[in-house]
């Protein structure tokens, strides 16, 4: 998880963006590619942020981590919308690893069981 939180931090000295909802993404492909994305307000319904990414992919996403743009960058889940694409753009995409806190500290879950 770390060189995946650290390639999300640094998404964010790439861009302007810093609204109360803006997060960064970053996601390992299973060939090993890194793609990060910025998306500047993750509760709107403009998801055109999200689409570039995915299409940037090329393959199925091994793991990924969220990271808000907030004081200690903290983890958490992207939006609904964008984990619901991702297994839509790629059945494979469901069985990858979301880091995310757990009551034992930061934890791979299953992408396909946070949009059921």
């Amino acid at each position: 998880m770390d060189e995946l939180y650290q390639a999300a931090k640094d998404a964010f000295a790439e861009t302007d963006a810093c609204g109360e909802f803006t997060q960064a993404i970053a996601l390992r492909t299973v060939g090993g590619k890194i793609c990060t994305a910025v998306i500047a307000d993750a509760v709107c319904g403009d998801r055109s942020d999200e689409t570039v990414l995915i299409a940037a992919l090329g393959e199925a996403v091994a793991s990924l981590v969220c990271v808000w743009r907030a004081d200690g960058f903290p983890v958490d889940l992207p939006s609904m919308a964008f984990r619901k694409m991702l297994c839509a753009h790629n059945a494979q995409n469901a069985d990858a690893q979301i880091w995310m806190l757990t009551g034992r500290g930061y934890a791979p879950v299953r992408l396909g069981s946070t949009v059921a």
